[in-house]
Parts: structure tokens; sequence; C-alpha cells
């Protein structure tokens, strides 16, 4: 393969100095040549870039394709992921988290499997990495691009801007941009309007990407209020967006996410001390809306006494079910 087209690979960086090294190597030992890796420093407080730099000594090749652009404040993941599109001049563009990392021969494989099949999507498959074990993630092909957009917006499938390989014109034909200070759900925001633009999508049933899921546990700790409206701020902009297009299908598949989303919601509300007073008003936004049948057994309880108020039952069975959770991730 002669690597003609040229693959930009998008990487915010911030607070990933303990992993940041591991991503940096996977990205600079692509098989695929032709490279263009754009750096955004979102003001990390921790020594992320000075590793990054000495990561690349280890690479001279590769020091002419890189570029590392600091933010003179911290911005947030939404506007990273924009500057970072905003110097891409690939095209083909990949987002890579600075704290996940890819196989050597993802780009190459990706492109030559996107050039044959003359698709602007090319989603592949990848693992969740823990501290102690690993799981693939289930990877799906649908016949078309519609049951792939219903069960994005469902969330019944990774909802990742990761994990694929884009046409930069996507992006540009259609002014796709993440929404800036909405840096929880962003990608549920923007990768439906992609697939929804985009006139062939592929499904490469590969493991390239590795998704660092060693951190999650001091996320959730760390879960706020502003994270929880943000996601929801989020299904209204797309509910924005289909009216605009008058697309019903995907408005009554938006109805059956919200629902899912509150569902979550509720039960971090029921278990998180930074949610724990908006708990009730979490609650209320249930009123009025019906729930649908389709939704998981677990999740319609939550609705069903949400709705009804029944807190006490709905806080013993949140906390029972947390506690479980926590046990079993504690043995593995």
């Amino acid at each position: 393969m002669d690597d003609k087209a040229l693959v930009s690979i998008l990487i915010p960086v911030y607070n990933v100095e303990k992993y940041i090294k591991k991503c940096a190597v996977s990205l600079f030992n692509q098989t695929y040549k032709n490279l263009e890796f754009v750096f955004v420093d979102d003001c990390t407080p921790d020594n992320s870039i000075e590793i990054l730099n000495n990561v690349l000594e280890d690479y001279p090749q590769r020091k002419h394709q890189t570029k590392i652009i600091h933010h003179d404040i911290n911005k947030g993941a939404a506007v990273t992921r924009n500057t970072c599109l905003d110097n891409a001049s690939g095209e083909y563009i990949m987002f890579v988290d600075s704290d996940d990392w890819i196989d050597k021969d993802t780009i190459a494989e990706c492109v030559a499997f996107g050039e044959k099949e003359k698709s602007d999507v090319i989603a592949f498959n990848s693992v969740q990495v823990y501290k102690n074990y690993t799981i693939n993630s289930s990877f799906y092909h649908y016949a078309t691009k519609e049951e792939y957009l219903n069960d994005i917006i469902k969330r019944k499938c990774l909802v990742n801007i990761w994990g694929k390989l884009y046409h930069h014109t996507l992006f540009d034909n259609y002014n796709l941009r993440f929404i800036p200070n909405i840096n929880n759900g962003e990608d549920y925001i923007l990768l439906p309007q992609i697939i929804y633009y985009a006139s062939k999508i592929v499904f490469f049933d590969k493991v390239f990407y590795h998704y660092n899921k060693m951190n999650e546990s001091s996320f959730a700790n760390s879960y706020r209020i502003e994270y929880a409206n943000q996601v929801l701020a989020g299904v209204k902009i797309l509910e924005k967006f289909f009216q605009n297009k008058d697309e019903d299908i995907y408005l009554e598949s938006l109805r059956y996410a919200k629902l899912v989303i509150l569902s979550g919601i509720i039960q971090r509300a029921f278990t998180n001390k930074n949610l724990y007073l908006q708990r009730h008003y979490y609650c209320s936004l249930l009123d009025g809306k019906k729930i649908i049948k389709e939704i998981k057994f677990y999740d319609r309880i939550i609705l069903f006494l949400g709705k009804k108020k029944c807190y006490f039952i709905l806080s013993c069975l949140c906390k029972i079910r947390y506690i479980i959770a926590s046990v079993i991730k504690g043995k593995n």
C-alpha cells in the first residue's frame, strides 16, 4: 500500500500523565506512514506534554508530522476536540483519547478497507480495558444506515466518536462541530449528526481500539450535576436537529433515549452525594411522560417509581444495586 491519503489523528490532552506514553507510542508506531498527529493541550496541570515530547524524541521520523497546540486557558473536552478538527488537514480523520491506544495496523487496515468499500465512515471494534480484566465490546453489523442511527440515538450500541475513521469532508461540508461547554455526552450529540449525513458506513469487525476504563471509578465518584444537565441538554439539541429535518422516526427514538437517560441519572441521584439534592427534581421530569414498554425491565421499574414519587423504595433499590455492582467489580 502506498499510503497516499493523509490521515489526521486527533488527540485531546488533559491530565493523562499515567497513560499518554502508551497512547503516543501506539500512534507513532503505526505501520501507515502518511500521518498527521494533532495533540491539543487543554492546559493540562500535570506532566502529560513533557512525557509526550520525550516519547517523540524516540520517533524522529514523526516529528515533522506532529502538531502540539496549547490552549491559553482550560476550555473543556468539546472545544479541545474542535481545536483538533480546526487544525487537521488530512483526507481522513480519527479521534483517539489520550488515555487509550490503538493497534499498530489500525490506520493502514481501516484506510484500505474504507477505500475498497468507498465509504466515508469506517466503524471498527474495541476492547474495554479494566485493571484486572478486559471485555470485548459488542459489535453489530447493520443492514441500513437508518438502523444504525436509531441504535445510536437509543444508546443500544457504543456512542463514541472514537473507534471510527471518517472522511474529513463530512465535518467541513456540514459544519459539524462539538458544542462548547457540553463536555459530558458530547459524542452523543455529534455522532448521530455525522451518521445522518454520511453517504455510506461500513463495519469492520476487527478489534483495533483499546478503551481505558481504569479511571471509571474516579469519574463515578466525581460525577456532578452539570454532567447530568449536559446530557439532558444534548437530547434537546438532537431533538431540534431532527425536528428541522422532519424525521419523526428519530424523534421517537429520542423519546426512548430520554427515558433511559433519566433512569440512569435518577439512579445516580440516589447514590451519588453530588446529585442527591436534585433527586426529586430529576424524578419530576417524568411527569406526563409515558413509559415505553421497549425499555429494559429494570429501567422501567426505576422510571415507574420515580414517576409515582416512591422515593423511599427507589432509594433502597438504587443503593442495593449500587452495592451489588461495586462488589462484583471489586471481585474482578
